[in-house]
């Protein structure tokens, strides 16, 4: 197990995995060749749709539906490289993302973002969004790296930013499986 790692899933058993069909790992690791210590959150979903869809429907209209309450989408150009995505937070203010990379294999496919202007007390943020192809089905995983500068203030930040995007494991669920039952 790589320092830091909780397994949150394990613990809990087999059935929740297999009700939720979900899996949740938390991570930190210390990266030496900067100043900052990045933190890595990770979140996967399943979702009954084939690849081909959820590539084609990683879109503006799924990032509005993932917007947290209160946010509003100012930019969006899309997910491939020089993309530019700004939101206005509610209380944290602008956060503007740009898209730094992107591919695309018969297995899947993947784009990274990383924070440009990022809310006080982010300094550091890249996303990777990272579609994979599971038989009819896609996993969608989120992997998060991020840092404040401050040790301690990266610590009380991961649980804010866990259950922050932690809804988007139902909501992935939820948007593609409404997709899958209207087709």
């Amino acid at each position: 197990m790589p320092f830091g790692t909780l397994p949150i899933a394990k613990p809990l058993g087999k059935t929740l995995n297999q009700i939720t069909e979900n899996f949740i790992r938390l991570d930190f690791v210390l990266n030496c060749t900067t100043k900052y210590r990045i933190m890595n959150l990770k979140l996967r979903s399943r979702v009954a749709c084939k690849l081909e869809t959820v590539q084609a429907r990683f879109d503006e209209d799924l990032f509005r539906y993932l917007l947290p309450p209160g946010a509003a989408l100012i930019q969006y150009d899309g997910s491939k490289k020089g993309d530019i995505v700004h939101l206005k937070l509610p209380v944290a203010g602008d956060w503007v993302s740009e898209i730094t990379e992107h591919g695309r294999t018969e297995q899947g496919s993947y784009f990274i973002d990383e924070g440009r202007q990022l809310p006080f007390p982010l300094k550091r943020w890249k996303h990777r969004h990272v579609l994979h192809r599971d038989g009819d089905h896609t996993i969608i995983e989120d992997d998060m790296h991020f840092s404040s500068g401050n040790r301690v203030l990266d610590l009380l930040l991961y649980p804010a930013l866990f259950l922050a995007f932690l809804p988007r494991v139902w909501q992935y669920k939820a948007y593609f499986n409404n997709l899958s039952s209207a087709s």
